[in-house]
């Protein structure tokens, strides 16, 4: 399976696609005259400067993000995958993020979101092939989300560790 991040995906195709459509559209008005040309060089040359200064922000603040992907825990079939996504934002916070993934890892539904470290690979488990159980930190502030996707039952417990764990 693959498990592509289409946000990700999705962002830079945007702005690369922006910055190629006005380059070309730049390009594309040489020969006009001079009351086509200005205009569209000018929106064409601030469309390209937004797209870069977006994919710059981007690529800032996703290197300020540390990101980790827990290895994928299939179901007893091996049809489907839930893998889990830690965001540590530093002294924002962050949170984690249980995403269950079909049709050779292409589609993603996220089925848990809460705080960061509440739920690890070691608490998920699948108990058949359409039933999963998450078993999430209660000392959080905030109530998990917990949702059931692409036919499988998700169920979430609560479980109070004594620290460390």
């Amino acid at each position: 399976m693959i498990f592509p991040d289409y946000s990700t995906i999705g962002i830079v195709a945007i702005c690369l696609g922006l910055c190629g459509g006005s380059v070309y559209l730049f390009r594309s008005t040489g020969l006009s005259s001079t009351i086509i040309k200005v205009p569209t060089r000018l929106v064409s040359g601030l469309v390209v400067a937004c797209s870069v200064l977006a994919l710059g922000m981007f690529g800032c603040a996703s290197a300020w993000n540390v990101t980790t992907r827990s290895a994928p825990i299939y179901s007893p079939d091996h049809l489907r995958a839930l893998r889990i996504t830690d965001t540590d934002a530093g002294a924002l916070g962050g949170f984690t993020g249980i995403t269950l993934y079909s049709h050779h890892g292409l589609i993603g539904r996220t089925i848990f979101a809460g705080d960061w470290k509440a739920a690890e690979s070691q608490t998920v488990r699948w108990l058949n092939n359409s039933e999963v159980v998450i078993r999430y930190d209660a000392s959080y502030i905030h109530p998990p989300r917990c949702d059931s996707a692409e036919g499988v039952s998700v169920k979430c417990e609560p479980v109070t560790y004594t620290y460390p764990h």
